[in-house]
């Protein structure tokens, strides 16, 4: 995405019911809450015991799941990294509010790292390393597969935008081979989400010809144009062969070489001790910030937070780890520079103690350009009149007060002179040219109200100044805005690899858009799989990367 190699572009569940065509009253609501900060808490793990069912809290730190589970009696457990586990009675959930469940930080120290073993004592640096050597231990070599839920939207002034949501079934062919080649995927359920708001020009591709949307200092490398297969490009671990986002590139070799890190403490996860390691790296034009979180006990990289901001101060470029000063580095330079994009990895460890995935954002910022609000709406060339007629798509408030100076015209960059404005309505002029001019005026005037020349290659460039509409929008001005886009996936089950074949045509397209007409795979057995759709305004949760 940035610099020579570029890309493009930010939970465990199990049995039968498939709750398509959801209604809201269906759902259980609930709330999770860092303890004393009253803070959300997104992305933790919410899971029905005994059933390894359940979803990953929103941004916002809400969850839902179904009424249904109210009735068996089950109990939730609830996870997130570096937080205390904890264990609540689904029959306890009040069915008519938002249920608040508050989790405290768990408990850390700041140790030593030391290999089983030996007596050598380990740096950040040498844990990473370790932790990438185990990929292949840790990590599933053979098939498998995994249920969740897929979704992508924007965000604009605080607001979702743009929601299309899935359940797909993703078929690994293990962490030996190449995702983006060998990967298969079903599509149990897609849905563009009309309960919230739809616009049609944030939603549409990038383009970097007209640039009216476009991502900030970056480029677009094309993986076909499906957004579920875009999203794991940035899945660095289980890429970890081949080169995935900025300065991580390739894992395997290029991600200790290109950083720095420090050791912050030891913290747990599923009441596992786990090495929070923050990742550092600034040059003239960007910085990275981020954590890596490696089990202490077997070295599976837990999660990964990596953000790349487009660097707007004389930050020191850090020489060796041992120079890093802790949080306040990051958060301090991130209020102050942009944030280009960033991803949040998790996984998790299933029965046969192998490490699969959690969950994975994808965040990035993109601008758009918006057509004028006030515009012309069409330009009529007179040639029996000799003059220009001009219509606004909407009143021109100081239409009264706009005189022939405001009005410029030029034909294949050559000025047109004008004799006369006529003002027919707030929406309408008239501007005569000026047929007594040199003769070189009269073959430019001929040339372009001839009837037989081609229409395309008139190049006619229209200036007008002042106009301005009641809303005091200027004509053909247009403004930036900058929007967040989102795409990220949840695992909600583990499951077997499909003994059977699959039919190709029941496989999801990976070279096209997920809503493109994408094949919808009817399960023999339904099982109980939900869209964990989020509330429609977003949380203030402020970051700490």
């Amino acid at each position: 995405m940035i610099n020579k190699t570029i890309v493009c572009f930010f939970i465990f569940l199990c049995a039968p019911l498939f709750l398509i065509g959801q209604n809201d009253n269906d759902f259980l609501k609930g709330f999770l809450l860092e303890a004393s900060t009253r803070e959300p808490i997104p992305f933790a793990t919410i899971r029905i015991k005994d059933k390894a069912v359940g979803v990953i809290s929103n941004n916002d730190g809400s969850f839902r799941i179904p009424k249904s589970f109210q009735e068996k009696g089950d109990f939730l457990e609830i996870s997130s990294m570096g937080y205390e586990s904890i264990t609540i009675a689904i029959a306890s959930l009040n069915e008519n509010r938002l249920n608040l469940f508050f989790l405290k930080p768990a408990i850390y120290e700041l140790n030593e790292t030391v290999v089983k073993g030996t007596l050598k004592t380990l740096s950040a640096k040498d844990i990473i390393r370790y932790a990438i050597n185990n990929i292949k231990v840790n990590y599933p070599q053979d098939k498998f597969a995994y249920v969740g839920y897929y979704r992508d939207y924007q965000t604009k002034e605080n607001q979702y935008v743009n929601l299309n949501e899935a359940i797909v079934k993703v078929l690994d062919k293990g962490f030996n081979t190449i995702d983006t080649l060998l990967s298969d995927f079903l599509i149990y359920d897609y849905r563009k989400n009309k309960a919230f708001e739809i616009d049609s020009f944030a939603a549409k591709p990038y383009n970097y010809e007209k640039f009216d949307k476009v991502v900030p200092w970056s480029s677009i490398r094309s993986y076909g144009g499906n957004e579920l297969v875009l999203l794991r490009v940035h899945d660095a671990i289980r890429n970890h062969r081949i080169k995935t986002f900025s300065y991580v590139y390739q894992l395997s070799k290029d991600f200790i070489d290109n950083h720095y890190f420090s050791i912050k403490r030891t913290t747990y996860y599923d009441n596992k001790p786990v090495y929070e390691i923050a990742i550092f790296k600034k040059n003239e034009r960007f910085r990275v910030g981020g954590f890596i979180y490696i089990d202490k006990e077997s070295f599976a990289i837990r999660k990964l937070d990596y953000a790349v901001y487009k660097s707007y101060q004389n930050t020191k470029i850090l020489e060796s780890e041992t120079h890093y000063k802790g949080d306040e580095d990051l958060i301090d330079a991130s209020e102050k520079d942009d944030l280009l994009f960033e991803v949040q990895t998790e996984y998790r460890e299933a029965k046969d103690q192998k490490l699969y995935l959690n969950y994975i954002s994808f965040h990035n910022m993109f601008t758009i350009t918006r057509p004028p609000k006030f515009g012309i709406a069409k330009i009529v060339l007179n040639d029996l009149e000799k003059q220009i007629e001009i219509a606004f798509n909407r009143n021109a408030e100081n239409h009264e007060e706009l005189k022939l100076k405001d009005f410029k015209f030029s034909y294949q960059t050559k000025k047109v002179d004008l004799a006369k404005l006529v003002t027919i309505s707030p929406k309408q002029f008239i501007l005569k040219v000026d047929v007594k001019k040199s003769k070189k005026q009269q073959e430019l005037l001929e040339m372009m109200f001839s009837r037989t020349y081609d229409p395309d290659k008139r190049e006619l460039l229209v200036q007008i100044k002042r106009a301005m509409d009641k809303e005091g929008n200027l004509i053909n001005e247009q403004e930036s805005e900058t929007l967040n886009q989102f795409r990220e996936f949840f695992t909600q089950e583990v499951v077997p690899y499909p003994g059977r074949t699959i039919p190709k045509d029941s496989l999801m397209i990976k070279t096209t858009s997920m809503g493109n007409d994408q094949p919808i795979f009817n399960l023999e057995h339904r099982s109980q799989y939900w869209m964990n759709t989020p509330l429609k305004k977003m949380g203030n949760k402020k970051k700490r990367l």
